[in-house]
């Protein structure tokens, strides 16, 4: 099973329990991708790099694309097949730059 997960105010709410979390995952034979609404060449990407790297799981930023499925697919991997993980479901399918509906 591919599992994505997202970064900013979710791994980092409890990076605990998601670090435990990956490691079981893994332990049992699941794959970890952390996709992140963040810009590869944000200056501030330390955090989400040491915890990613720590975790042995690959990091997507998906500013650039239109969404995080779209970064997902261009990375190589099946989004349809994946359990995702996200504080903001709709940017997996919408621009983090589109105002929501009220």
């Amino acid at each position: 099973m591919l599992i994505i997960l997202d970064y900013d105010e979710t791994y980092t709410v409890d990076p605990e329990f998601w670090n435990q979390f990956v490691v079981n995952a893994h332990e049992i034979g699941h794959e970890v991708i952390c996709c992140t609404m963040r810009s590869e060449n944000d200056y501030y990407n330390f955090d989400v790099i040491r915890d990613m790297t720590f975790l042995n799981v690959p990091i997507i930023y998906a500013a650039e694309f239109a969404d995080k499925w779209e970064a997902v697919q261009q990375a190589g991997y099946n989004p349809e097949n994946a359990v995702w993980i996200d504080d903001r479901p709709m940017y997996v399918f919408m621009d983090k730059n589109r105002e929501l509906p009220n």
